[in-house]
């Protein structure tokens, strides 16, 4: 308990923590959007989304689910790097994120019944990605 003290100041911290480190297991390999939108990095996101399942899921039902999509966000944001605000990549973009998002807590709030390939599968044939 006087090391949690010691080393976060507040709860948000210690999600942003871990949301961090998730992302950052993502950011193997896609430095760019075309990486991003490819089935391999859907897939992985997915496996990521297992991995760390308990955080994410904590995060979520103490009502901090939005904390998880902002990162998301941000994460994306950095990987697509310097775009116009009104552009229609920024727009695809957060389609692709906030579908990521939504599809995979829907798939952990569920038990995570189907395995991450097959999720991944049908988000990407659901938004058009080969």
């Amino acid at each position: 308990r006087a090391s949690f003290y010691r080393n976060y100041n507040s709860k948000d911290e210690v999600m942003e923590t871990a949301l961090r480190d998730m992302l950052q297991d993502m950011a193997d390999g896609s430095e760019n959007l075309s990486q991003v939108y490819k089935k391999s990095h859907v897939q992985r996101c997915f496996e990521l989304f297992a991995k760390y399942e308990n955080i994410l899921m904590e995060i979520y039902s103490s009502g901090f689910g939005l904390k998880i999509l902002e990162a998301l966000n941000s994460y994306y944001e950095q990987v697509a790097g310097d775009m116009p605000a009104n552009s229609k990549e920024r727009f695809s973009l957060y389609v692709f994120a906030g579908s990521l998002y939504n599809t995979a807590m829907t798939w952990l709030k569920d038990g995570r019944g189907e395995e991450a390939h097959e999720v991944a599968e049908v988000f990407c044939d659901s938004i058009g990605i080969s």
